[in-house]
């Protein structure tokens, strides 16, 4: 794993009074061979309540099929379905064309009881009989949780018991009917991915990027744990990572990493003033994860935290320029969410503001240029029909890409979506 740290500023002034600096910590995993790459073991849910009927489990049925169809021989994949309560449909070691053709008779029924599905599942890890595998839950919903255990932080609870058991679990909330607060809430308790899959022509995408990404993983739970020395008064993460702890000492939980690619955090430190010219030690930061290539073992490096207290107005050779861009990005990220807070306590008007100033300021951003153009949609279509459940989960799960730089939102191209069209 290769950390780098780059700063907005690397010189602070003596004698100034309170400064702040942003820091950047950017983490590259290496790439690797398809061969040297652990095997998977994972568990669909799927939603098949009632209102998952017609064209919306039809296509949940041809995407899973698809994925048990291509799946390497190393990797096994179980399925189970859940309405008021749960069943098993097929077995992880069930041969992929008796599970297809299982899979195949799926049809919905009556409630959303999202914890059967789920623990049926991790039962199903649990009794595996493979501990070296990857283990992942991958579950779909498109409603509300309305039967068995449907309190947010109960079934974030259980999420994080799968995790210490070494299960994580990922969700796909299906159309717009889904809580979109829950699903991240249970996304971050089970250290897995958050997707919003708009329609039934995105289900094949969503599950090929996750199961794609498995394959991938070349480590787990990436944690970033920060302890702050003297010089620091106060310290915030940036980005939407779930984060533990105050004062001098944070930990930040991140998930997994995938071969040959960049996660990045965004540290905000607010510096006491300082007396003396020279270093200025504000902190260590301690990377830790546990590695899944080869021999599974737990991981960690350090990295020392330093700038320089020099005297007012000195050229600071430095900084860098691109923690200026990820900070207005990581900004933008969480005023979508306040975007989403005032149009649904009934201020349109100033959500649709909100989203303004967001655009303005991503169009100053190199790279934001898909950003700036699917804000000026979203605009256009809020003036156009108002608030609107889409525009809620919209909202939400933009912030989170933004955030997390992973792809999280798939969408549909009809103009005027609606779910009686399906």
């Amino acid at each position: 794993m290769e950390p780098r740290l780059a700063f907005d500023r690397t010189v602070v002034a003596v004698d100034h009074g309170d400064d702040t600096v942003n820091v950047m910590v950017e983490v590259t995993a290496p790439e690797i061979e398809v061969a040297e790459r652990r095997s998977v073991d994972s568990v669909i849910v799927i939603d098949r309540s009632g209102s998952m009927s017609g064209q919306k489990l039809r296509s949940v049925i041809a995407a899973v099929t698809d994925i048990l169809r291509r799946k390497p021989s190393s990797d096994r994949i179980g399925v189970v379905t859940f309405d008021s309560s749960a069943d098993i449909v097929s077995q992880l070691d069930t041969d992929p064309h008796t599970a297809i053709t299982r899979v195949k008779t799926v049809q919905s029924g009556g409630s959303t009881n999202l914890s059967a599905g789920w623990l049926l599942a991790q039962q199903m890890l649990a009794n595996s009989g493979r501990s070296e595998t990857l283990k992942r839950i991958i579950v779909l919903t498109d409603g509300h949780v309305n039967a068995g255990v449907d309190d947010r932080d109960a079934l974030a609870q259980m999420m994080s018991g799968g995790v210490s058991a070494s299960v994580s679990t990922s969700l796909i909330g299906f159309g717009d009917g889904y809580d979109e607060l829950m699903l991240r809430a249970l996304a971050d308790a089970g250290q897995g991915n958050e997707y919003f899959c708009e329609g039934p022509d995105q289900a094949a995408a969503v599950f090929n990027d996750e199961f794609g990404g498995l394959a991938k993983v070349v480590g787990q739970n990436l944690t970033f744990n920060l302890e702050t020395m003297p010089a620091v008064a106060a310290v915030e993460v940036l980005n939407d990572f779930p984060t533990t702890g105050d004062g001098s000492r944070l930990c930040v939980s991140v998930g997994d990493i995938y071969s040959g690619e960049t996660r990045n955090l965004v540290l905000r430190l607010s510096i006491r003033p300082q007396q003396v010219l020279g270093p200025v030690d504000l902190g260590m930061l301690r990377i830790s994860w546990a590695s899944v290539i080869g021999v599974p073992e737990l991981r960690s490096l350090e990295v020392p935290i330093t700038v320089t207290a020099g005297l007012p107005g000195e050229h600071d050779l430095g900084a860098d320029p691109r923690v200026r861009d990820e900070v207005i990005v990581l900004q933008a990220a969480r005023d979508r969410l306040e975007v989403k807070r005032r149009a649904e306590s009934g201020d349109v008007r100033g959500a649709v503001d909100g989203l303004r100033s967001i655009r303005d300021r991503l169009s100053t951003v190199a790279g934001q240029e898909h950003q700036v153009e699917e804000l000026a949609v979203d605009i256009a279509d809020i003036e156009r029909r108002g608030w609107s459940p889409r525009a809620a989960k919209k909202s939400m799960i933009d912030s989170r890409q933004a955030s997390r730089k992973r792809q999280s939102s798939y969408l549909s191209d009809k103009e005027g979506w609606e779910e009686d069209s399906w």
